[in-house]
């Protein structure tokens, strides 16, 4: 990453990169559930995995000015959004009950009546806020791969990676339906709710690359 960039300008990158693969990820889902409305799943797909990955991987390392460096962040980061959905799926059917035990503990502690389930999740059979646990666990390991990618602490990237990921697993689908709603679409739904979980996520990354970045060429020119 070029130390030149300033960190706003880096996490607005960022964010669109990983939003566009989002919004790319949302609209897949859209046309798979759309034709198997009756089928229960989660939304970590091969396809998507790929696309979401790279895009990130690519953002993340934009301003590095290195191709093979910008290239190979982007494949590992295409392997850490396939490793990650893959034990996301995986661990979703073992731990479903912990995540949505957790929600509705939360929302009937502020006393509401709202149906958090038609907010946090789509009209189709497709699960998301309910297994923001499965979210956390997948955004560990990309962010692991990532962390290998940008030559990072591991750990500061790790978890950002967990939070960004289980964050917008929340955020994502209320603002998705909420949207949704307001013009009648299931896929602007998608389209939007995608998005966002991709821009939280690319938040959260480029907060700890940048950050750790900057403190290992500090580090650096203090030694020389």
């Amino acid at each position: 990453m070029n130390s030149q960039i300033s960190f706003k300008k880096y996490l607005l990158i960022c964010s669109i990169g990983f939003g566009i693969g989002g919004m790319i990820w949302g609209g897949w889902l859209f046309k798979i559930v759309s034709h198997n409305k009756d089928y229960l799943m989660t939304p970590f797909l091969l396809q998507t995995s790929l696309i979401v990955g790279l895009m990130g991987g690519l953002a993340l390392a934009w301003f590095s000015n290195n191709i093979k460096y910008i290239i190979k962040n982007g494949l590992l980061g295409m392997i850490g959004f396939i490793i990650g959905g893959m034990v996301g799926s995986f661990i979703t059917y073992f731990i479903f009950i912990i995540s949505t035990t957790s929600l509705r503990v939360i929302t009937r502690f502020f006393a509401t009546d709202v149906d958090v389930n038609n907010f946090l999740n789509f009209k189709s059979t497709l699960l998301v806020g309910d297994i923001w646990l499965s979210f956390c666990i997948a955004g560990f390991i990309i962010g692991a791969f990532y962390a290998l990618g940008l030559k990072t602490k591991i750990w500061p990237m790790v978890w950002r990676g967990g939070i960004g990921f289980g964050l917008g697993s929340l955020l994502g689908p209320i603002i998705g339906n909420l949207f949704g709603n307001l013009f009648n679409s299931l896929l602007a739904s998608y389209l939007i709710a995608f998005a966002v979980i991709g821009a939280i996520l690319g938040l959260f990354l480029a907060w700890g690359a940048y950050i750790n970045i900057k403190n290992q060429k500090s580090k650096l020119q203090t030694k020389i």
